[in-house]
């Protein structure tokens, strides 16, 4: 008897593909009629940190704009003309909804999901986590892109807090 172990931890459906296609390339070598031991778990990895939870998003918002014609710039020239283009990426989504979301301290750096400051960048606290992820929640929301929120998040967490 052959004993498998197939697991899975998905944050966007990109990720979701490319992990079901390695668990089945795991199945390859078996022959028809053959036994096999599998083992199957919660998949419970603890709960999903905010910042966690919201890459995972701009993971689904990325494809979500690059699906609807939205595009990168690779230069732009002095007279403001764009040259060349590239397709809209989960790293574009977390820049752009950063700076709309989270906006900047009241030193003028811009705020940032990291949990200590960095140079150029100041941390944004529990509670401007939170009304970001609101925010972005609500916009998604708007345009009927479906965002994963884990039972187990800390974000579903504070908002069950919130409601009480």
């Amino acid at each position: 008897m052959m004993s498998i172990e197939l697991m899975m931890v998905v944050g966007s459906m990109k990720e979701l593909r490319a992990n079901v296609t390695t668990q089945v390339d795991k199945l390859a070598p078996l022959k028809f009629g053959q036994s096999v031991k599998v083992r199957i778990s919660s998949g419970d990895f603890g709960p999903m940190t905010m910042l966690n939870l919201w890459m995972s998003w701009m993971g689904t918002t990325a494809e979500f704009m690059a699906a609807n014609g939205c595009v990168m710039p690779l230069m732009i020239g002095t007279n403001g003309e764009i040259y060349g283009q590239r397709k809209f990426k989960k790293e574009d989504a977390h820049e752009l909804f950063t700076c709309r979301w989270l906006g900047v301290s009241e030193k003028g750096q811009r705020l940032s999901w990291k949990l200590s400051p960095g140079e150029g960048v100041d941390s944004a606290d529990k509670g401007q986590r939170f009304r970001a992820l609101q925010q972005h929640e609500e916009w998604a929301l708007e345009r009927g892109i479906k965002l994963l929120n884990p039972r187990d998040s800390e974000y579903r967490n504070i908002q069950k807090e919130t409601e009480a």
